[in-house]
């Protein structure tokens, strides 16, 4: 039997800023996938369309200050920028769709189809992320992932505690 406080706890190990930042993505997918089926239902979206378009630039912000800097700075490889260059442009048409979304009527047909193409290319980035930006973080030797998961929650506390 292991007692609370009594040492013969597994240590925590702690999240490193990869798990940090899928946890984020599985949330989105979450609501992408409420939208869906609320829209089916001919049930109210506009909560979850408000939620998902927060949860994404917040996400947007993580990466583009924090996550996406650390791995320029600790890569050596010229393709890597490359890669990079390609993440930025991704996440750009994604602001810019959530843009027009905010900006468009709640009720209208016009949204809910650009809120359908956004969550196909927050679909897209986040496999690709998955596939090929997550791995190569993580063969970057100068690069610390569980000091940039500090980071990068403090960060997202900072945001929270504005809203």
């Amino acid at each position: 039997m292991i007692v609370a406080g009594s040492g013969n706890e597994a240590p925590r190990r702690e999240l490193d800023a990869i798990e940090v930042l899928m946890q984020d993505q599985r949330e989105v997918e979450c609501l992408l996938r409420e939208f869906e089926y609320l829209h089916t239902r001919r049930e109210e979206t506009d909560g979850v369309v408000k939620t998902t378009c927060a949860e994404l630039k917040m996400h947007d912000t993580l990466s583009t200050e924090i996550f996406l800097p650390a791995i320029e700075e600790a890569a050596c490889e010229p393709g890597l920028a490359n890669m990079l260059a390609a993440v930025e442009d991704a996440q750009q048409d994604i602001r810019d769709l959530i843009a027009r979304i905010e900006h468009a009527d709640t009720d209208s047909v016009e949204r809910d189809a650009q809120f359908r193409v956004l969550a196909q290319h927050v679909e897209r980035q986040f496999h690709d992320a998955e596939t090929q930006v997550f791995p190569q973080a993580k063969k970057l030797e100068r690069l610390d992932l569980v000091s940039l998961a500090d980071r990068i929650k403090a960060r997202k506390s900072e945001m929270l505690a504005q809203i």
